[in-house]
C-alpha cells in the first residue's frame, strides 16, 4: 500500500509538471500502474507507470 501512495504521488507531480499547478483537478487509479487525470479545462490525461519506472502521459480531449 505504501508503494501505491508513492507511485500516485509521483504521477500527480509529473502531471502538475506537464500541465501546470492548478490545472489538474483529480487523479484516480484505473488499474495498477494506470491513472486517469481530469483537467480543469475539461480534458483528460492518462498516465502509465512503465516497467523501467518512467511515467508516460497521453492527453485526450473530453468528449461532450
Amino acid at each position: 500500500m505504501y508503494q501505491e501512495i508513492i507511485t500516485e504521488r509521483r504521477v500527480q507531480d509529473k502531471l502538475r509538471e506537464r500541465f501546470g499547478r492548478g490545472k489538474v483537478a483529480q487523479v484516480e487509479l484505473v488499474e495498477p500502474g494506470a491513472f486517469r487525470a481530469r483537467l480543469i479545462d475539461g480534458g483528460l490525461a492518462f498516465a502509465t507507470l512503465e516497467e523501467d519506472g518512467s511515467i508516460t502521459i497521453q492527453e485526450r480531449e473530453a468528449v461532450c
